[in-house]
């Protein structure tokens, strides 16, 4: 007599799925609970990096309110040249077969009324391999924890989950230490972004 085989993989795919959304809401929770910091002229690419980093708030801003689209300024936790986690950086927005930026992503300058911070939470499978030298380095799709808000007081509006980044983009250069174990991670989309973002920037 046979036996039904477990079906163990979905299994651990469902205990994986869970501990990512318990991180996530974990972390959104103690970001959201911490202390705002004032933060001088408004949300650009050269100041969002910053804001992430401090939970900063932006007193000019332009409130949000009224209709969409709500101008979004976006910066993502990165790798250090080493593999280890690094500053946040102003999020270069990349498309894939699009013309233009969608609405809410493209250069909104003064208007800005939304921040988004993006960290890496969950890493899935490898898609890409980088060279570098006499070294190679696996590329693996990563999904990141996405908080939002209000620019102009610091108020938190929500969080997302973007999952499995699409975009492998090996950088120019990478220090890989001597046992061999570093990783790089996919980065997203300007699609994807904005479709994590929809329900805030509508």
């Amino acid at each position: 007599m046979r036996h039904p085989r477990r079906d163990e993989s979905g299994r651990v795919r469902g205990v994986v799925i869970v501990l990512v959304l318990v991180a996530g809401v974990l972390g959104y929770t103690w970001w959201s609970q911490s202390k705002p910091v004032a933060m001088e002229g408004l949300p650009d690419e050269s100041t969002v990096a910053d804001a992430c980093a401090k939970h900063g708030y932006f007193p000019a801003a332009a409130a949000y309110d009224g209709p969409g689209p709500h101008p979004v300024e976006v910066a993502i936790k990165k790798q250090k040249e080493s593999g280890d986690a690094g500053p946040y950086n102003h999020l270069t927005m990349r498309t894939i077969g699009e013309q233009q930026l969608p609405p809410a992503l493209e250069n909104p300058g003064s208007t800005v009324q939304l921040i988004a911070c993006l960290e890496r939470n969950g890493v899935g499978r490898q898609v890409e391999t980088c060279f570098f030298d006499a070294s190679k380095v696996p590329m693996y799709a990563a999904t990141y924890d996405v908080t939002v808000y209000e620019a102009r007081t610091g108020k938190g509006v929500g969080s997302a989950m973007l999952v499995d980044a699409e975009l492998p983009i090996c950088p120019s250069m990478m220090i890989v230490e001597g046992g061999g174990k570093a990783r790089l991670f996919t980065e997203p989309s300007a699609r994807q972004v904005d479709k994590a973002l929809k329900e805030f920037t509508s």
